[in-house]
């Protein structure tokens, strides 16, 4: 995991050198620690955080309902004031 966290890292740098705004931070595959690793990201260059359950339909989708991305109302109120400035 720590090579192919490098090369995540890496290549968010260069996204956030070519006007990166945001992360699909919480996603229901993402690692704990590939979390607290983006996190860390997220903070140091003030990205907008985002979420997604990768719903594709209740059979397809059983264990991550609708909804159910991980973003509370504090980040999605980050996530809609930093778009109105666009």
């Amino acid at each position: 995991w720590k090579q192919e966290t490098q090369t995540l890292i890496s290549n968010l740098l260069t996204l956030i050198k070519n006007s990166l705004d945001g992360v699909e931070l919480y996603y229901p595959n993402h690692s704990l620690f590939a979390i607290k690793t983006l996190e860390k990201v997220v903070k140091r260059y003030n990205l907008i955080v985002a979420g997604g359950s990768d719903w594709h339909g209740d059979k397809r989708s059983p264990d991550h309902p609708l909804g159910s991305g991980g973003i509370n109302q504090r980040l999605l109120s980050r996530l809609i004031k930093k778009m109105n400035k666009r």
